[in-house]
């Protein structure tokens, strides 16, 4: 059988937020997002979702529509299965934009499993790990909402807490006190200033709440400010994670090789899709730096392919934020297929990514040529 990429069908959907979600940079209270189907010449169909973070990103629902729209011209007529072709055809046609990039990648990832009736992960080293263990993330909120929400997701099953700060120093050293009080030594809270800090301000904020035993603290300075974090990372001896800094390989490369980072950040969409993410993998483990899986806010089609990727790459060592979405949507834009345990989610078994959608899109736009 010799596939061929026929046509795209862009869909997007706007689902609302339990409650507005803040980070240092940005508030949401709903999340687009953009499904791309990619269909082929023997009638199997891919399906590939993420998300629009603007500030995040630098991407709107627009700007990936757009993106999808004119990659369209360049994946048409090629086989799903010459991912690396693919993806080096659309980074020669379109420089950025890897959330448009992502969606055409987990489509075809999701057709190659298809088309061999096995789930994406077999198609990328197997099955190393069945289920994957996933954070709790509390937006900035008050003091008394974020320890109560704290402690309310312990209850839930939740070992992993991972805080957003950066918005007011002291309100952030009460918080972490409390959450720590309250909620015991055994669960592991982690910080996320989302770029919020100079170096100065980091080591001047953080170096105290060191003494709640902080399992990690993640992106502290801008994302061009590598000697900046690698002056944090020298001062603290807590892990750094690099997120925003580490869009991809060569920035990837730049942080290992400034010592600016303890770990690596991986989110699908950042990097342009599961084909990519391997790769930042791989340069990471090549340096013995340990990686999870971050979240955009995908739902059900993109937290797939984060899955899967998760379940074969071996050098993830920390609970990932994968499962944010889910946690933070009103509903799903896709069925049930994560048998969450606890902090726990297993990774989708059905032949390709393992899932489907459920919503009815409220655009649907035909790419074919």
């Amino acid at each position: 059988m010799v596939l061929e990429i026929t046509d795209i069908k862009v869909e997007t959907v706007s689902v609302p937020l339990n409650e507005p979600f803040a980070i240092a940079t940005e508030t949401m209270g709903s999340c687009d997002h953009i499904v791309a189907t990619v269909e082929t010449n023997e009638g199997i169909c891919g399906l590939g979702a993420v998300s629009t973070i603007p500030a995040f990103m630098g991407e709107t629902t627009e700007i990936v529509e757009a993106g999808i729209r004119f990659l369209a011209t360049v994946v048409l007529g090629r086989d799903p299965f010459d991912i690396e072709a693919i993806c080096e055809a659309m980074d020669a046609a379109l420089a950025g934009n890897p959330t448009a990039k992502a969606a055409i990648d987990f489509a075809c990832h999701d057709i190659m499993g298809k088309c061999l009736e096995v789930p994406v992960h077999r198609l990328i080293g197997g099955l190393y790990r069945r289920r994957l263990d996933c954070t709790w993330v509390i937006g900035i909120k008050g003091v008394a909402e974020s320890v109560r929400e704290a402690v309310d997701r312990v209850e839930d099953g939740y070992m992993v807490l991972k805080v957003k700060v950066g918005h007011d120093d002291r309100a952030d050293a009460e918080k972490v006190r409390l959450i720590r009080e309250e909620v015991g030594s055994d669960v592991r809270i982690r910080l996320d200033a989302n770029t919020a800090y100079s170096a100065e301000r980091a080591v001047r904020t953080l170096e105290p709440l060191q003494a709640y035993d902080l399992e990690m603290i993640e992106q502290p300075c801008h994302k061009t400010d590598i000697a900046g974090m690698a002056r944090v990372r020298q001062v603290l001896r807590t892990p750094i994670l690099a997120d925003e800094s580490a869009m991809g390989l060569a920035e990837v490369r730049h942080i290992i090789d400034a010592g600016a980072a303890d770990i690596i950040n991986i989110k699908l969409s950042k990097v342009g899709g599961i084909h990519k993410a391997r790769k930042v993998a791989a340069v990471a483990q090549a340096s013995h730096i340990p990686v999870l899986i971050g979240s955009n806010m995908e739902l059900g089609p993109g937290i797939a392919a984060g899955a899967h990727f998760g379940a074969a790459t071996a050098n993830i060592a920390y609970a990932s934020d994968l499962y944010a979405g889910i946690q933070l949507h009103t509903h799903d834009i896709a069925d049930d297929v994560w048998d969450r345990q606890g902090m726990t989610i297993a990774v989708p078994m059905g032949v390709g990514l393992g899932v489907a959608l459920k919503e009815s899109p409220s655009r649907v736009r035909s790419l074919r040529a």
